[in-house]
């Protein structure tokens, strides 16, 4: 019989596997490593970021469907949001010609075949379209909309029902119950799933602050950008020549380290949840022509 936990159970769990991502990337930062936090980059940035005002996030619009059709979307939409680019930063094969965002094509499948449960029609609609669009990783985002496809309703619900309660309940629920979600070290496709839905939803206000920073790789370009973490002449020479960054290496697990250290100083700073940090930084990725880390990896 699979155990009950209560939700002081459930949140003092997901406490460890939040610090552990925190004291990891003290880990691989600083002296010796190939990404430092520099302080006088953070506090400049803290001040220009105050001085600026929040950015609101403008979310995919999902139009008139319910609070369950809302977090399915975001659920499938946070298990394959990874790897958009073929071999260097800014190319995409069909760029010129894709219709659809990979929000779009969750959203249409939801849309137009989900009944109140995942079905074979649900999950066909959104492989047939990331398949034609040329979408890299496939078997792996194909492997990840499978997992979430299986005991939907029942997370569905779980999520509507603590979505007053503390975050880290459901964050504690998506990684027991969708282990794909629990792969990466530093939980980003995790952490994104709640952030999103208290943009979305407002789910979760009084405790979304206790989450990192979703780690990936437009956010640590910015953090670099303004000064906030520093790179070695190596390792930035690696990323102007787009050579790829090998998951789990030294590099790119300093790149992350840094990009969650950095931010959760910013947020101390600015007052700022971690979620507004780190929409400001990921609003502001087009100002910014510099290419961002090549890892191939579906974390990210």
């Amino acid at each position: 019989m699979e155990e009950i936990l209560t939700a002081e159970q459930r949140m003092r769990e997901c406490d460890r596997l939040i610090s552990e991502v925190r004291h990891m990337s003290l880990d691989f930062t600083g002296e010796g490593m190939p990404v430092s936090v520099n302080e006088e980059g953070i506090r400049n940035l803290a001040d220009k970021m105050v001085a600026d005002g929040k950015m609101p996030f403008n979310v995919e619009s999902t139009g008139d469907l319910n609070q369950a059709s809302s977090i399915l979307i975001d659920l499938i939409a946070s298990a394959i949001n990874y790897c958009f680019w073929y071999g260097r930063y800014d190319f995409v094969p069909t760029k010129h010609e894709r219709s659809y965002s990979m929000y779009d094509i969750v959203i249409n499948a939801v849309r137009d075949h989900f009944q109140g449960y995942v079905d074979h029609e649900v999950v066909n609609a959104i492989i047939e379209r990331l398949t034609f669009d040329r979408y890299p990783l496939l078997e792996d985002r194909i492997r990840h909309i499978l997992e979430v496809s299986i005991g939907t309703q029942e997370f569905v619900m779980f999520v509507i029902m603590n979505k007053q309660n503390d975050v880290r309940i459901v964050l504690h629920e998506l990684v027991r119950r969708y282990s794909g979600f629990a792969s990466d070290m530093f939980l980003k496709r995790a952490f994104l799933f709640v952030i999103q839905l208290n943009r979305k939803l407002g789910y979760f206000e009084d405790s979304i602050n206790t989450i990192p920073v979703p780690a990936d790789y437009q956010v640590p370009k910015m953090l670099e950008h303004f000064g906030c973490i520093k790179y070695t002449e190596d390792l930035k020479s690696k990323i102007n020549s787009h050579t790829m960054i090998p998951k789990s290496s030294i590099e790119e697990v300093s790149i992350r380290s840094g990009t969650i250290l950095a931010c959760d100083w910013l947020s101390d700073l600015t007052g700022w949840t971690r979620a507004e940090v780190d929409a400001w930084l990921w609003l502001k990725r087009r100002e910014c022509d510099k290419p961002f880390h090549l890892t191939i990896t579906t974390d990210y």
